[in-house]
């Protein structure tokens, strides 16, 4: 029986966990965002993933652990994600949508596990 295939991919290794959000610039990126920055476990980065085509006017950020990147435009979800995740400094990649929010210890238990 052969043994299943397991990706790997070399960082430059900071460490710590950085947090990808694909986003088309929903009213609802704040929250994620929020919830992202609020973890009980330290998270490295929030990189925010925006199609070009739908980037808000007057967005911004004002945690110094919010990267925003511009992809597309007509990227889709998964074009900025895998930017984002491309871009990532941290060890630990975990992914959020725009319009979901975590619980406050959500990547500590994950951690645990």
């Amino acid at each position: 029986m052969t043994e299943p295939a397991v990706m790997t991919h070399e960082r430059p290794g900071v460490g710590g966990v950085s947090v990808v959000i694909p986003t088309t610039g929903r009213d609802t990126l704040a929250a994620a965002v929020d919830s992202a920055l609020s973890q009980t476990h330290e998270v490295l980065e929030v990189l925010v993933c925006f199609d070009l085509a739908a980037v808000p006017d007057g967005v911004t950020f004002t945690d110094r652990r919010v990267r925003s990147l511009c992809v597309g435009p007509g990227a889709g979800g998964n074009g900025a994600r895998m930017a984002g995740i491309e871009a990532a400094r941290g060890e630990i990649i975990a992914l959020l949508d725009d319009d979901d929010v975590w619980e406050l210890e959500k990547l500590e238990l994950q951690m645990q596990a």
